[in-house]
């Protein structure tokens, strides 16, 4: 019985070690990096292609929001009359307007609260490109290493002592 249990925890410190995170945890722990200028990004670790790379105007980060979006689970839709962009992710409704510096949170159909962005959202070759904290409003944490110009964004996880931006 002894070396069963002794056995049972060298497997389970050997798996916590050896396998990511966000294997333990779920599909939902996406790990996304991003490089200013770069029209690369990854994914758990996996590479993907963007049209519109991360940019800094002024002080400001700004990144593609379909492809943050997308691997997260969520959808975006754009309604070119009225210039808005919808994102729908988990039960929740996220607007952004061309222009504004307010987006609206809807949250089963019921106006859930306006939260102000630092700056509007920016539309460059087609793309929308959003203040890289807009990725908080999805429920995710984001570091951005100056020096090397990589954006990290991390899905929070139910255990927030867990979460290593490294």
């Amino acid at each position: 019985m002894k070396k069963i249990f002794v056995m049972s925890i060298i497997s389970f410190l050997f798996f916590v070690n050896v396998f990511p995170v966000r294997l333990i945890y779920g599909i939902e722990n996406n790990i996304l990096k991003l490089q200013i200028g770069n029209k690369m990004m990854y994914v758990n670790d996996v590479p993907q292609e963007v049209d519109v790379p991360p940019i800094i105007v002024g002080t400001k980060v700004f990144v593609p929001l379909r492809y943050i979006v997308e691997p997260l689970g969520a959808t975006i839709t754009w309604n070119d009359a009225e210039k808005k962009a919808a994102v729908c992710f988990k039960g929740t409704l996220i607007e952004l307007c061309s222009g504004s510096r307010v987006i609206v949170v809807i949250k089963k159909d019921k106006l859930w609260y306006f939260k102000p962005l630092t700056v509007p959202f920016l539309i460059i070759k087609g793309r929308i490109m959003v203040p890289v904290e807009f990725v908080e409003n999805l429920n995710c944490i984001w570091k951005y290493d100056g020096r090397s110009g990589i954006i990290t964004i991390l899905s929070k996880r139910k255990s927030p002592q867990r979460l290593r931006l490294n």
